[in-house]
């Protein structure tokens, strides 16, 4: 099969790195860039040596372009995402696919209609710290699952536009919802229903809760909780490298996980991940024992628990194969439909139960 051309809209930070991404693979043979923003586009011109449109429109009428890659604006994912698939064109999109349901059913049902892959950008399940995770589960070392809890805190989103709900969305939608899709993927399980608080709001310009407790029950009964605060870390103008997204700088990020037999908890700034196994003392009680400690330290964070390179070159393969990724849109879609009920709940004060 001949070498792909790839078109990237939206040469952000995100976007710049999916053409570097590109430009590593060898089954791609050209990358061009779409972007609005003056500034964004020289950048991207500078960096990568690539030609930068206005338009993305432009760059869907080029019969040579296999693929997109959409890193553009929240709001702006389903009408470009659209625009490509009726184009003949297989799509990669950042997460979220929508801020909608029925937008986000409307990408799934064109992308099965005009048969092309469309991959919605969840790249923690091609990461070395959750596959990890989901092979010691799948061995049955810990037993069967009964409750995964996170805890993230963080600094706030970029005023520009992912504070709004028309553009960014919600928390479920930007943050969120990769752990929602660790959860869901790690257990096979689907959530059946889903309750979510937010606090009283701190940072100014977001136009939802900046600090949110969530709680998923799944089909089985197994039970997932998340805190997702973003007032308590500082932001990329006083980091220096990754070092910025360290403690000292209130940044924290736990997973625990709970089995019959064991338990798990990884903290991927630290790239550690301990194994507990369930035991019982001469006195009779019931405590976890640190079975082993698995160190992933020397590994970039990125690659840890971020890994866009790796999900790019899945995304190519697929194209070369003529298959889904490992991720199918009505998966994707499936862990949207959980996002768009926690904030119904937040919304509503209620419980809220999902149909998938």
């Amino acid at each position: 099969m001949k070498t792909l051309d790839i078109a990237v809209i939206g040469c952000g930070q995100a976007g710049r790195g999916h053409v570097k991404s590109c430009q590593r693979n060898p089954n791609v043979g050209g990358v061009a860039g779409a972007e609005v923003i003056p500034q964004n586009a020289e950048i991207t011109r500078q960096e990568c040596g690539i030609e930068v449109l206005e338009d993305y429109r432009a760059l869907l009428t080029r019969p040579e372009i296999d693929a997109v890659i959409i890193a553009a604006s929240n709001r702006m994912h389903p009408p470009m995402a659209l625009d490509a698939l009726r184009a003949g064109k297989h799509v990669l999109c950042e997460k979220p696919m929508a801020l909608n349901e029925p937008d986000a059913r409307e990408m799934v049902r064109v992308a099965r209609e005009q048969q092309r892959i469309l991959h919605v950008g969840f790249e923690l399940r091609n990461s070395v710290l959750p596959l990890r995770v989901a092979d010691i589960l799948k061995s049955g070392e810990i037993g069967t699952s009964v409750s995964f809890q996170v805890i993230h805190y963080r600094g706030a989103f970029c005023p520009q536009w992912k504070g709004k709900r028309t553009d960014g969305g919600s928390m479920f939608l930007m943050e969120t919802c990769h752990v929602i899709d660790l959860f869901r993927f790690w257990s096979g399980d689907e959530v059946e229903s889903v309750v979510s608080i937010g606090a009283p709001k701190v940072v100014p310009y977001y136009e939802f809760h900046d600090t949110d407790f969530s709680t998923f029950i799944f089909r089985s009964g197994l039970v997932g909780h998340v805190v997702t605060c973003h007032t308590r870390s500082g932001n990329p103008e006083v980091w220096t490298d990754e070092v910025g997204y360290s403690e000292p700088y209130g940044h924290q990020y736990e997973y625990t996980v709970t089995g019959t037999e064991g338990a798990l908890r990884f903290l991927p700034l630290k790239g550690i991940l301990y194994v507990l196994q369930h035991s019982q003392n001469d006195n009779g009680y019931f405590s976890g024992k640190l079975k082993r400690a698995e160190d992933f330290s020397h590994l970039r964070l990125h690659t840890l628990i971020h890994d866009t390179a790796t999900e790019v070159n899945n995304f190519i393969d697929a194209i070369r194969e003529g298959r889904d990724t490992n991720i199918t849109p009505e998966d994707a879609l499936n862990t949207h439909l959980v996002c768009y009920a926690g904030q119904e709940s937040q919304d509503s004060g209620e419980r809220v139960r999902i149909q998938c």
